[in-house]
């Protein structure tokens, strides 16, 4: 795996995601047309493991190259033909309070429910942070005061990369799954460690693989997953 991490995002001009994950029903389906499959693709390029996306309709007709109309026609559709599913509102669902938009999930699998899909999602990525609990950062100009050497730093953030890097390789080596090295699994390898050491990290990682291996689930695509399984501090 090569040790450049690769862009994504508006930030970065680039895509949100390596590729597109669409339904082959949807792709047989020759009543979809071809813009309205276009845009169709866009959204199932910013769409989870689990088929969750939410970019508005201003970036869908702008990344299709199509008009706003043909936008809502096409969710219209799509929707109606049960390719598409509007799970939250104007953070009507709790799972996403933080989006202000329409939150769709992609159909995958019509057999699995939308709550089995939130608990596959809890298991890979934690709740998603309130404002509230978003510690006060510095304001533009100051310095946060840390106990932390230079060097202490360097040592800790090249540890993290190396952990996150490990757990993207294994799942490839053991399960055959690309994971990306990004910003996200860097900050989850980051919150692990400091309850974890490098070895209980390991150890409990090869373990969550062999368990996925035999009942033939998918790994999550970061190390997030271990926090949930923490003892909850009494202090």
């Amino acid at each position: 795996m090569p040790d450049d991490q690769p862009s994504f995002g508006e930030a970065n001009n680039a895509p949100p995601s390596f590729y597109s994950r669409i339904p082959s029903g949807a792709v047989m389906d020759l009543e979809i047309t071809d813009k309205e499959m276009r845009v169709f693709a866009v959204l199932c390029s910013y769409a989870n493991n689990q088929g969750f996306a939410y970019p508005n309709q201003k970036t869908l007709w702008k990344k299709a190259g199509c008009h706003v109309d043909t936008v809502r026609k096409a969710i219209k559709k799509l929707k109606k033909k049960k390719y598409i599913q509007v799970v939250s509102k104007y953070r009507s669902h709790p799972k996403w309070r933080h989006v202000m938009g329409n939150v769709y999930r992609v159909v995958y699998d019509q057999r699995l429910t939308q709550d089995d899909l939130v608990d596959a999602m809890d298991r890979e990525d934690p709740p998603a942070i309130e404002e509230k609990d978003i510690p006060e950062q510095p304001v533009k100009g100051e310095v946060a005061v840390s106990n932390q050497s230079s060097e202490e730093r360097a040592r800790d953030v090249k540890v993290i990369k190396e952990v996150a890097k490990w757990w993207a390789m294994r799942c490839g080596e053991r399960l055959g799954q690309f994971k990306i090295i990004d910003l996200r699994a860097n900050e989850q390898a980051e919150a692990v460690l400091k309850v974890m050491t490098v070895d209980q990290v390991k150890e409990k990682g090869e373990q969550y693989l062999t368990e996925c291996r035999q009942l033939r689930r998918p790994a999550p695509d970061h190390l997030g997953f271990m926090l949930r399984d923490l003892p909850v501090s009494l202090d």
